[in-house]
This record gives C-alpha cells, structure tokens and sequence, in this order.
C-alpha cells in the first residue's frame, strides 16, 4: 500500500511532512555523507535510496496533484485530533475519518489504462534517483535501461510501467530523458495518469524526434497547459492562506531562489541532474528536512539545518503527531525505527514518525505519550484502543 507515504525497498517517504526514513543503521548513513565509506557497494545503495526519497520529497512540494493530497492530509490529522480534544472522537467517527482518507488515497490507487499515479511518482523517482547518483559513464539511456533491467525484472512492476510506455512508443533515449518531465507535467491535474497517457500519445502521433530534447516549459506550452495557473507560478506571488502547507511553505520560498520560472520548472521536472552537482548551491537546500535511520537515530538536513531550534522542534513534534494520525486512519503498520521492543505502543508503530526515540534510556522515559496526551487529549492506549 502506497498511500500516505511513496514506500520502496529500501526507503520510505512520509508525503504530508516530508520525512524520509532508511533501512538503514545511522552510523553508516553518517559514514555516507562524510564520504568515508568503504563498503563502496552498500554505500551506492544508500546514496540511491536518499537521491530516490528526495526526487519524492521535490514531488510533495513543487507538483500540485502530490502537494493538494499532502495538505489535506494535514487538515484531516488536525480535524482528527481536535475531534479527539473535544472528546467528540467515538467509534463511528473514527469510521466517517477512515472513510474520507481512503477516497483521499483512492486518487492515487485510480488507474487510467492500466497507469495510476503511483505508478508516475515511481517512474520519475527511479529515472531521477539513478540520474543523480550514476557516475557521468553510466548516466545515459542504455546504462539506465540495464539498471532497470536488473533492479526490477518485471516490467510491470510500478518502478518501470510508465518508463515503459515511453520508451516503447518514442525510444530508449525518450525513456531516459522524457519520462521525468511527462510525469512531472502530468501531476500537476487532476487525472495524472489521464494526463500522462494524452502527453505520450500526442507525441507519438507523429513520433516526435524532437520531444527529448524539449524542456518543461516548452512541453508545458506544446501541451496547451495554463502556466499562470501552475503552483510553481502562483508561489511567486503568495498562496493563499488555505492553499498555505506550513512544511512545505520554506522550501517552496527557498525554490524562488533558483533561476527563474523556467529554471524551477526544469529543476521540479528533472531534478536528478541538479541534485546530482550539475545545479546551483541552493539546490542543496531542497532536499528531506529530516531522515530517520534504524535503530531510530535520524539526521536533520538541508533547509532545515538552519532552523531555529523552535522551528526544528515544531516540525519533528508535528511529523510525529500527524504519522499516528495517518497510522490510526490507515489500519496499516508503519516501519518502526525504535529499538525498544518491549514497549506497549512499539507493535503499533504510532510513534513512527516520532524523531526522539529513547536509546540509552528506557522507553518508559519517551516523551512520545504525553505528546498524544496533549494533542488528542487521551492517552495513547485509549487512542489505539478506540481505533481497532
């Protein structure tokens, strides 16, 4: 189930705040980033794994499809938890809840020929990832095609469907370059799958020899798409108050800085190769504001390395708060970083999301429950309790 996060084998990306977490142990993970790994193999699969959740985190905040579904997430955990506060939350609420996040979810599971949305965020996430980690030899189409070949034999599976399609019907070098972009395009409506079948089959109608080579904005204009109406134009003037994600709201002021429209719109369709060196320093900001590793250690990065520690603790206390909210809404058991089996909401994973899990003290000390308490105001295990 891929629905309130974008999951893969080896990462996990958290849509409504933007965390990403790593089957990963954090000692490793700093060893990756300080260049000082010698298990070269192990590493290569680290630094694709947080190129790939990063493209993922890029998707949330820049793509209007992606970031409407993450702000509702947001205004459905805050409804939940206010519910909760007023002691308004029984049985057949938390159903009426359960019931507006599945159809919320449904949009990304509604498949359009046999394409869903899901399977558009992978393609570019996977296209984008390897584009950003590949040595400059091995960053062209036909060393692409081979990783896929090997990384994801089924040719259906949702990693490689859309990469399919475009390279079948416009060419190998189409499936490496274009996909990115039409994947880009196509989530910012409200049919993505839709959308992306019309873009493909408008330029293999005259088997375009052209289209590769065309940028975001040039293919947005062939497509007849409104530019003024697009999320990266609007954010130049202010979004609304309640079109505002209070995540995403730095990062989307930290992309005004690079370049202009143009240059943000290559950047949201093709990131990999600006993530990868080829961009501007401030790219570096627009990366996942926190990466949480097994065992339960993470890593604030980015934009967010500047944060005040007010800002810093604002943020991790509501990526926690709104994981339980999206752990009880979904039924679904989350990757749980904590070590500390023994506690009575470990199995639950509520606190997934929870940044500072207890190592050297014994859970009974985590701060996590009396942060439920205070939000939903009941304990957690009436919470849970309540939601079986």
């Amino acid at each position: 189930m891929i629905a309130p996060i974008i999951e893969g084998a080896d990462g996990v990306t958290l849509t409504s705040t933007g965390l990403v977490a790593v089957r990963e142990h954090a000692d490793f993970v700093d060893q990756v980033l300080a260049g000082r790994a010698t298990d070269r193999a192990r590493a290569f699969r680290l630094v694709m794994t947080l190129n790939h959740e990063a493209i993922h985190f890029v998707q949330c905040f820049t793509a209007s499809f992606p970031y409407s579904f993450s702000l509702s997430l947001l205004e459905l955990s805050s409804q939940l938890m206010a519910v909760s506060r007023s002691n308004r939350l029984d049985r057949e609420v938390v159903g009426q809840f359960r019931s507006a996040f599945r159809s919320r979810v449904n949009q990304y599971r509604s498949p359009c020929r046999n394409l869903t949305t899901i399977d558009l965020l992978e393609a570019m996430a996977v296209t984008e990832g390897y584009r950003a980690t590949a040595v400059a030899a091995q960053n062209n189409s036909n060393a692409f095609h081979a990783f896929l070949q090997e990384s994801f034999p089924d040719p259906e599976s949702e990693y490689r469907r859309a990469i399919g399609i475009v390279t079948t019907k416009l060419g190998i070098a189409a499936g490496y370059e274009l996909t990115p972009r039409l994947c880009y395009l196509a989530l910012n409506g409200d049919s993505p799958a839709r959308n992306f079948w019309y873009f493909v089959d408008s330029l293999a109608s005259n088997r375009s020899t052209t289209a590769t080579s065309l940028s975001a904005v040039e293919l947005l204009r062939r497509f007849g798409m409104d530019i003024e109406s697009s999320l990266l134009h609007v954010i130049e003037a202010g979004l609304p108050a309640e079109s505002t994600h209070p995540i995403f709201q730095p990062f989307l002021k930290a992309l005004l800085e690079i370049g202009d429209l143009s240059d943000r719109y290559e950047f949201a369709a093709k990131p990999g190769g600006w993530m990868g060196g080829g961009g501007p320093p401030a790219v570096g900001n627009l990366v996942p504001p926190l990466v949480v590793c097994s065992g339960g250690r993470g890593r604030i990065m980015g934009l967010a390395s500047a944060w005040s520690k007010e800002d810093t603790f604002l943020y991790l206390d509501s990526t926690a708060l709104i994981g339980a909210c999206l752990t009880l809404l979904s039924g679904r058991r989350y990757s749980q970083t904590c070590v500390h089996e023994q506690c009575p909401v470990h199995r639950s994973a509520l606190c997934h999301s929870w940044f500072a899990k207890p190592h050297e003290i014994s859970w009974s000390q985590c701060v996590f429950p009396e942060r439920v308490r205070v939000q939903f105001g009941r304990d957690f295990q009436d919470v849970l309790t309540l939601c079986h």
